[in-house]
């Protein structure tokens, strides 16, 4: 296949959630997505009228409550976390064991990233199809030098996004305790 046609086949699959594709010194690089990290998001990062988004937002929770939460407690509870979550640490109850990024740092996280995006947050949209909405906006979560399934926004929009979060105590409570 020629090399156009295939960055066009591509650029469409990491659109789905088929493919993530991320940028690195001007060269692009794909990959599957994981299957914790990844598949959770790629399902609820964005609206699928064509999928049985209840259904599959039942089944993650489940998934994720079941065998009193063993699997949430492998993925979030350890020493080493899956992955960064920039919390408003004044909503956080006494005692909690979350390492908590400080305003001053989340905030230079975002003034010196080279690109901003922003998606839908998946555990709020897994709610909403569960009947658990919970009224706060649903695009908030952030990404830094890569979109995949978000929308390219600027410095400014993230650094608003942030503050509003921060503003209005705005903690994701979803899927993942």
């Amino acid at each position: 296949m020629e090399e156009a046609k295939l960055q066009d086949r591509l650029t469409d699959m990491a659109r789905r959630g088929v493919v993530f594709d991320i940028e690195c010194k001007g060269r692009r690089y794909v990959t599957l997505p994981p299957v914790v990290i990844g598949f959770f998001e790629v399902v609820f990062m964005r609206a699928r009228p064509d999928m049985p988004m209840k259904e599959l937002a039942d089944l993650f929770e489940s998934s994720f409550t079941g065998n009193n939460g063993a699997v949430a407690r492998a993925l979030w509870a350890g020493q080493t976390q899956l992955a960064p979550t920039f919390v408003n640490e004044q909503s956080l109850p006494p005692g909690d064991p979350s390492e908590i990024l400080d305003w001053e740092r989340a905030t230079h996280i975002v003034a010196t990233a080279g690109a901003h995006a922003v998606g839908m947050c998946q555990c709020r949209h897994m709610a909403n199809h569960r009947g658990l909405d919970c009224g706060k906006p649903s695009e908030v979560c952030l990404s830094f030098n890569w979109e995949g399934l978000t929308r390219a926004i600027t410095r400014d929009e993230a650094m608003a996004i942030l503050a509003r979060s921060r503003a209005v105590q705005d903690v994701c409570q979803g899927a993942a305790p």
